[in-house]
């Protein structure tokens, strides 16, 4: 055994006259650190948790991802397109492999193949799109990163495998003109409709950003609002609040009429929600756009409303 390296060795008696036991192989600085490692190691075999990494496939390593690191590091919404991915895309590649026979080469031709034509599980034509790519090797470099991390596997086969880039959609922003050509279609709209309309073109934002927004996001001491949350719809609980990711959080300068105006819708809210008492949706929130109750308005229908406006004045 070279320097620094330890054998660790874990008696199990004897199965049909054949001695049992456990071995592993671990780095420490001295006997002492050497026996502690023994100590710990022995406590996993004997308490029945040690994973044996040797035969360990992919498809029997999952659940033990799921249930010891992935509920505690992804969104709910994540963890579910997560899994959806893992069960359709990587299980049926690699699923019956072993962990330590996964190479870097296996990878690079599972992306490879993933490239071409037919790959699509929607019966659509075409092939998957970079962002697809990148979600697929996301939760598959999950899953032997983790692996890497609990020492099942040397190295991670996942790492530095180069896809296709993914080109960021920027998000339209209106000019001054075209703004205001829009506030002067809005004036024959709904009053909320054309507030939500006319934030959503000024701020730049997502509907779901859109939807999400608080009285407290607004500021009137420099006309601006601060987009910081989000909401996600997922199913079987509907609406669920985010924050929203560190880069994607800003504060942005809005014009001194739509200010008011939301610093008007903003009082009514107020009101509503002093009106309404205990029968009030969202305790401790103050969604802007939400009907009488505080239950705020769905994006997918903040989006439709879009949809038929730019139709309308096409």
């Amino acid at each position: 055994m070279s320097p620094g390296k330890y054998k660790l060795t874990v008696e199990l008696g004897y199965v049909g006259g054949n001695r049992k036991k456990k071995n592993k192989t671990v780095a420490a600085k001295n006997d002492t650190e050497a026996k502690k490692k023994l100590v710990l190691f022995e406590a996993k075999v004997l308490s029945g948790n040690l994973i044996d990494s040797t035969n360990m496939t992919l498809e029997g390593f999952y659940p033990e991802w799921k249930e010891k690191y992935a509920v505690d590091h992804y969104g709910e919404k994540t963890l579910k397109e997560t899994e959806k991915i893992i069960d359709k895309r990587i299980l049926p590649a690699f699923g019956s492999s072993k962990m330590v026979d996964i190479k870097k080469i296996h990878v690079v031709d599972y992306f490879s193949d993933l490239k071409k034509d037919g790959k699509r599980l929607d019966g659509k034509k075409g092939k998957l799109s970079p962002s697809t790519l990148d979600n697929i090797y996301k939760a598959f470099n999950s899953i032997m990163k983790v692996a890497v991390e609990w020492e099942l596997i040397p190295s991670n086969p996942c790492a530095s495998v180069k896809l296709p880039p993914i080109k960021h959609k920027k998000e339209d922003v209106y000019t001054v003109e075209e703004t205001k050509k829009l506030f002067d279609l809005l004036e024959k709209e709904d009053p909320i409709w054309q507030l939500i309309v006319q934030s959503a073109a000024v701020l730049g934002a997502r509907e779901v950003e859109i939807a999400a927004l608080e009285g407290k996001h607004l500021d009137f001491t420099d006309n601006s609002i601060t987009i910081e949350q989000a909401f996600v719809v997922i199913e079987g609980k509907g609406l669920v609040l985010k924050s929203t990711k560190t880069d994607q959080t800003r504060k942005i300068s809005v014009p001194a009429d739509l200010m008011r105006a939301l610093k008007k819708l903003r009082l009514i809210k107020l009101e509503q929600q002093m009106e309404m008492k205990n029968l009030w949706k969202w305790e401790d929130h103050l969604f802007l756009f939400s009907d009488e109750y505080g239950q705020p308005y769905r994006p997918d229908s903040i989006s439709h409303v879009g949809q038929d406006f730019s139709i309308k004045n096409q």
